[in-house]
């Protein structure tokens, strides 16, 4: 058997809910895993919300499939969710997977949006996969795209990591505090962070590295790691 695939999840921050009358739609950037785009999507079709997922595998002469373990999550700001489960599978004839009634309008109004703003999370866990090359691509924060699409800029040394508040909020206690409390963090444009010299000793700079870098073999640097994730309450 191969590597196991690692579970990726497709974020979408959906606000001006009051501005949708009977009908609107929004999209998650495309995230590319495993060398496969992937899309959210999330829209109104009165008198219901709709979810779907898209794989933007493009090989119309080429025979592939990818099934997918797909784990849907409505998020309130407030913290109230909804979790729906299911299976699927993707193919040359069949790439996109969702539902046309998600959720009521009357539901997701009355009980998930708050400050006319909701969270939609896709936690995709790929079982099998055939006919495509299995990649991995690294994650980059310090890009044009990571900039506009933030709302804080994280600095490190001389690194800026441009990220969203309310992501960082829901992974870490830590941040949650720093951005939705009463600290002088909440309204800051660029927040300097400490500890740059695990980032110095990594060199990541912007990368996430694969596991077999050698850098992440060494104790001392993967000591300093622990205490950066004990720190941030990751």
């Amino acid at each position: 058997m191969g590597e196991p695939f690692k579970p990726f999840t497709l974020t979408l921050i959906v606000g001006d809910i009051s501005d949708w009358e009977s009908y609107g739609c929004r999209e998650s950037k495309e995230l590319l895993q495993y060398n496969v785009p992937w899309k959210l999507e999330f829209k109104r079709t009165d008198p219901n919300f709709s979810v779907f997922l898209k794989c933007g595998r493009n090989a119309e002469n080429e025979e592939w499939s990818i099934k997918v373990k797909l784990e849907l999550t409505l998020s309130s700001t407030t913290g109230k969710t909804y979790v729906e489960d299911s299976e699927t599978n993707f193919t040359q004839g069949s790439a996109v997977y969702g539902t046309d009634d998600f959720i009521t309008s009357r539901r997701l109004n009355e009980e998930f949006v708050y400050k006319d703003q909701l969270i939609l999370d896709a936690k995709v866990t790929i079982l099998e996969m055939n006919g495509i090359e299995k990649k991995k691509k690294l994650i980059n924060f310090d890009d044009e795209d990571s900039r506009k699409l933030s709302d804080v800029t994280l600095c490190i040394g001389n690194e800026k990591f441009y990220v969203l508040k309310q992501l960082l909020a829901r992974q870490s206690p830590y941040f949650h505090s720093m951005f939705f409390k009463d600290f002088k963090e909440a309204t800051m444009e660029e927040v300097p962070l400490k500890d740059e010299r695990v980032f110095n000793d990594l060199r990541t700079k912007t990368d996430i590295r694969a596991a077999t870098d050698p850098d992440l073999k060494n104790p001392e640097i993967l000591r300093r790691l622990l205490d950066l994730a004990i720190e941030f309450h990751f």
